[in-house]
């Protein structure tokens, strides 16, 4: 099975203005990894559904996500910003770190369990600031050893 963060897939110290710009960079990432048929497309999809309702999760993180069949494997992206930026409709929603899912319109439920394993995670704050303060290779480690689609 592919893994589901990559080293190339984790982005420390991103410059963005606005959540958008964020979820842009983070799937040109997912793109580039091989992980989107449709770069366009996806990112629409994502959009689409922060529309519905921003996915602002607190402590100071988002957590957008897409199924649609413009993915090819279930993947997530990591980015920690160089600014917090709004994330959220409440003021109080600024983020400082973003983690993007994105799995294929088939994968029934591997990415609610990708939501839920990183979820109780970032809910300790050792783990988000392990997060906040490590390099890329400890960034990984640490991401990879709390989610497995076959957990």
């Amino acid at each position: 099975m592919a893994e589901i963060l990559s080293k190339q897939c984790i982005i420390l110290n991103i410059d963005g203005n606005d959540k958008n710009e964020v979820i842009k960079k983070l799937v040109d990432k997912l793109s580039d990894a091989g992980s989107i048929k449709d770069r366009a497309a996806f990112l629409k999809d994502v959009y689409d559904r922060e529309m519905i309702h921003p996915t602002y999760i607190g402590y100071h993180i988002g957590m957008p996500h897409g199924r649609t069949e413009n993915v090819i494997r279930t993947a997530i992206c990591y980015g920690r910003l160089s600014q917090p930026i709004q994330w959220g409709h409440d003021h109080d929603e600024k983020v400082n770190t973003v983690v993007l899912i994105a799995a294929p319109k088939e994968d029934n439920d591997g990415h609610l369990k990708i939501i839920s394993q990183l979820a109780r995670n970032l809910m300790h704050e050792d783990f988000r600031n392990k997060l906040l303060e490590s390099n890329e290779d400890e960034v990984y480690t640490t991401i990879n050893s709390v989610i497995a689609l076959d957990a």
